[in-house]
């Protein structure tokens, strides 16, 4: 039930990884406005992406984070599935790691911690989808 999606790019680790960290860098792909937006990034720092009007992510946090090579935070959806899934307890899970392989950089993100219910399906559905636009933007960005 884990979302798995890699993607590959030709910058190193180092910039790669600050695509996930950089309130600046993440407004190319995933936020919208940075000054709703908090990122510190270390262990339990705030993980507060606006990324429009119905999701962000307030009240999350980076639960690992080891510099240019994984980061792991909890993670909010938008607010439809806010019945069930965006309680502190509820919490889903990413994980996104950055591995060097030759002279490029693969980027694999984990979404994990959906249950079994038909909600959460519905909601993992809909991060699949999610996940799937963002990721391509993200790759779009890398490349220019």
């Amino acid at each position: 039930m884990t979302i798995e999606l890699t993607i590959t790019t030709q910058r190193s680790r180092e910039d790669a990884f600050s695509y996930w960290i950089n309130k600046e860098k993440l407004r190319n792909w995933l936020i919208t406005d940075i000054d709703k937006s908090s990122v510190h990034p270390r262990k339990n720092g705030k993980y507060w992406l606006y990324i429009n009007d119905t999701h962000n992510t307030h009240e999350c946090t980076i639960l690992t984070i080891k510099k240019s090579q994984d980061i792991k935070f909890s993670w909010k959806g938008p607010n439809e599935f806010d019945e069930f899934l965006n309680f502190l307890s509820e919490l889903t899970i990413v994980k996104v790691t950055f591995v060097e392989i030759e002279e490029k950089t693969k980027i694999s993100l984990q979404h994990y911690g959906w249950k079994s219910s038909e909600d959460y399906q519905n909601a993992r559905n809909w991060h699949l989808k999610f996940w799937e636009k963002k990721m391509e933007k993200l790759s779009q960005v890398l490349e220019n």
